[in-house]
C-alpha cells in the first residue's frame, strides 16, 4: 500500500514533537519517506498506525495535564 505524507503534514507532526523517521523505526518499519510517499505492507501500516496512536495519546495526556 502506498501512502502520501506531505511535507506540510510532516512539519505539523514535528510541531507536536513527532519525528516521522523515529516513529517508523519504533514501529519496526524499515522504510523511508521518499518524495512524500511511503510504500508499506499491511502489517507495516498497522504497526505505524499503532505507534502513532501511542505517541498522539501521550501528547494529549501531557498537554491536558499541563492545562
Amino acid at each position: 500500500m502506498k501512502i502520501m505524507i506531505s511535507e506540510q503534514f510532516q512539519k505539523f507532526m514535528a510541531t507536536l514533537g513527532i519525528d516521522l523517521n523515529s516513529t517508523l523505526e519504533a514501529a519496526g518499519v524499515h522504510k523511508i519517506v521518499w518524495q512524500e510517499q511511503l510504500e508499506l505492507s499491511d502489517s507495516d501500516y498497522w504497526r505505524l498506525m499503532s505507534e502513532l496512536d501511542k505517541l498522539v495519546a501521550s501528547i494529549i495526556m501531557v498537554r491536558s495535564y499541563q492545562t
